[in-house]
């Protein structure tokens, strides 16, 4: 492909949600830095003519496809074997960037930590409401109790591909696994405090990094890098398999699943569960 070398390559994969997608990339053209490239992967979408349209947007996509559905791990591999900026971000076909997303993320030096990232915005029923507002050096200490990062974020491309991308024989949790190994490689990670995304809470249950086995990708997780866990991080994990499998957690049980760590999801988990307890956190 001719053209200036972009300095940022951004990957969105998509399956059977054009009515979405075009939202996404419209967030990530309207940004304020344009030096980058688009890469969106179609992992078999049943009707690909949906997505011709978007190629002819702006000179700055690329478009590639798988013909049979491979999963999101594997689309957004394709896109990261394919990428020719220097630095790498993502985001989902149901999420959005906002204008200054990819100038904020480059302004904190990606080049310096193993990743960057930042608080974003969960979108539900129309409402949004921030999540890790707080800058911070995030740790391997740290994400062996839960993804911190939890939203997409910017590392050095040829990291990404150092440490073989995203797990593909994960059910779910890829991109947790993903960010711990370039921690684990690399170092910490950093996150500003500037929310530049938004993401749209289970607008369907069709986007392909949603899926019913939540449980098992927080199990794969876990036996994947139990070995670096401690005491502590082994309950924050435990916590966690309860909340993805949808068990109820019962009062008794809590000190088995305490950590100082884990306090926040914790509280947050039980929230979920009391009306008086969440109006009490909102105060």
């Amino acid at each position: 492909m001719s053209g200036p070398q972009p300095e940022v390559s951004v990957y969105l994969p998509t399956r059977n949600r054009a009515h979405l997608l075009r939202e996404a990339v419209e967030s990530v053209l309207a940004q304020t830095f344009s030096g980058f490239e688009l890469l969106i992967v179609d992992d078999g979408s049943d009707d690909a003519s949906a997505l011709e349209s978007l190629s002819s947007m702006d000179p700055r996509i690329r478009m590639f496809r798988h013909e049979q559905p491979r999963g999101a791990p594997a689309a957004r591999n394709y896109a990261i074997r394919e990428a020719r900026g220097r630095f790498l971000t993502g985001i989902d076909d149901d999420d959005l960037m906002l204008p200054t997303r990819l100038e904020s993320l480059l302004a904190a030096r990606p080049e310096n930590y193993s990743l960057v990232c930042s608080s974003f915005y969960l979108e539900k029923n129309g409402q949004r409401r921030r999540y890790n507002a707080r800058a911070c050096a995030i740790t391997l200490v740290n994400i062996l109790h839960q993804n911190l990062i939890d939203n997409q974020a910017m590392m050095l491309t040829e990291r990404a591909r150092e440490i073989g991308g995203f797990d593909e024989t994960f059910k779910a949790s890829q991109d947790y696994d993903f960010w711990t190994r370039l921690i684990e490689r690399f170092g910490p990670a950093h996150r500003i405090a500037e929310p530049s995304y938004v993401r749209r809470e289970n607008i369907s249950a069709d986007a392909i990094t949603w899926s019913p086995r939540f449980a098992e990708g927080a199990q794969q997780y876990t036996e994947k890098h139990r070995s670096k866990m401690n005491g502590a991080q082994l309950r924050s994990q435990r916590l966690l398999h309860k909340i993805t499998a949808g068990q109820p957690l019962r009062w008794y049980e809590i000190p088995s699943h305490w950590s100082l760590e884990s306090a926040p999801l914790l509280l947050r988990y039980l929230a979920s569960r009391s009306p008086a307890l969440r109006r009490v956190l909102r105060r």
